[in-house]
């Protein structure tokens, strides 16, 4: 017979909406033909659909970049928004009602069509007023976060700075609380943060909130550029440097583009890559892969091409998804045994009973009666071990039984 039947409780806790290190990809599409300005909408460029939010959703997707240009959503600058804008900001509004972190990216590589921002009527005042006319509404939300521009590269590192600078504290002025991405010049490559001079002007960057990341970006191939979709050998190391300058000076970044095409060395490289981010959630917030977008196609038309074609997953997201799968660092567990309780703890938050949680005991006399509720019994007195699986990790703890 038994002599007890003891029950364990595993107490439900609340997971964060979103992770540390919030994954997430591009959606492209508004800033397509950039030569044709202002352009025509859904001839010349488009904004992103619901339905592609949904889709990568489906993937464990919680971050989407959503590139867009100044001059397409605001004619005249200090003017009013053009009608058009409603459209990305129904692409805002789904995303952020379903939890997500969205990063509205103004894709206008230091420019305003012709004119080099920080010049001419292209003033810090001027570009404040227009991403205040665009987001201001969504000025106290957290999980939105303003890209303030893609890839500056005309600008010196201290011209750029000065302007980003300007631009942050205007906006702060405004009311933003909002998570700021501040991108260097040069393309803001994080494997040339500190050659272009971006390390030494930055280190002087202010933010009365200090709520911001330095946005960078970082392709694998020969030219860190993306541009045919290879993988050098060692490519992962590019972003050594620049996390060396971001711990010396206590701040974060963000990597707001990066990707891998599916030849051989590409899978280990970007393994490494996104092992390396996870190795370092103090300093990573999040990171966003390029090539989602309707407008891309499949991936027979774009290496880098997220979409999937005939109803098929893109093997560049399949990829990403493994690399990123493969990349996670084995959680951190945690047990306490006291009396007849057993509470498990997965990064510090208690988690509940789930598939994905194993408890064994392997010690003789120890029997369960009704595993899925948690409840074991045992024919004698004396010492229990109990064995803990979830995701990869293992903890075990022992407990004498009365």
């Amino acid at each position: 017979m038994l002599r007890r039947l003891v029950t364990l409780l595993l107490t439900v806790g609340l997971a964060s909406p979103v992770a540390a290190q919030v994954p997430g990809v591009n959606i492209a599409g508004a800033e397509f033909n950039g030569s044709a300005m202002p352009g025509i909408l859904n001839k010349d460029y488009t904004y992103p659909k619901t339905s592609e939010i949904d889709y990568f959703a489906a993937q464990g997707i919680q971050l989407f970049r959503l590139p867009a240009k100044w001059r397409r959503l605001q004619a005249t600058v200090g003017g009013p928004l053009k009608d058009e804008y409603t459209e990305y900001h129904k692409s805002i509004d789904y995303a952020l009602a379903k939890g997500f972190v969205v990063v509205p990216d103004i894709h206008d590589y230091g420019y305003r069509v012709g004119t080099l921002l920080g010049t001419g009527e292209a003033t810090p005042v001027a570009f404040a007023d227009f991403l205040h006319k665009l987001l201001g509404k969504y000025k106290t939300q957290p999980n939105l976060w303003i890209g303030l521009q893609n890839e500056p590269h005309s600008h010196t590192a201290q011209q750029w700075f000065t302007f980003v600078q300007a631009t942050v504290t205007e906006l702060r002025r405004l009311g933003f609380q909002n998570k700021m991405l501040v991108p260097g010049t040069a393309w803001t490559g994080a494997h040339s943060w500190v050659s272009s001079g971006n390390a030494a002007a930055m280190a002087n960057f202010q933010d009365p909130l200090n709520n911001f990341a330095f946005e960078v970006h970082q392709y694998l191939d020969s030219g860190s550029d993306g541009g045919d979709g290879t993988c050098d050998v060692g490519s992962n190391n590019r972003i050594d440097k620049v996390v060396a300058w971001a711990a010396a000076e206590g701040v974060q970044l963000f990597l707001g583009e990066f990707a891998a095409g599916t030849f051989a060395q590409c899978m280990p490289e970007l393994t490494a890559l996104l092992t390396k981010i996870h190795a370092h959630p103090e300093i990573w917030a999040g990171y966003a892969f390029w090539g989602g977008g309707n407008w891309f196609g499949g991936i027979a038309k774009y290496h880098f091409s997220l979409n999937p074609t005939n109803g098929v997953m893109s093997p560049v997201l399949a990829q990403y998804l493994e690399a990123m799968a493969l990349a996670q660092p084995a959680p951190q567990l945690d047990i306490m045994l006291n009396d007849h309780i057993l509470k498990v703890y997965v990064g510090g938050t208690e988690v509940t009973w789930n598939a994905a949680l194993t408890i064994v005991s392997n010690t003789a006399g120890v029997q369960w009666v009704r595993k899925d509720k948690g409840t074991f019994a045992y024919t004698q007195p004396g010492s229990v071990t109990f064995r803990i699986e979830y995701q990869g990790a293992v903890e075990e703890r022992t407990r004498t039984l009365p």
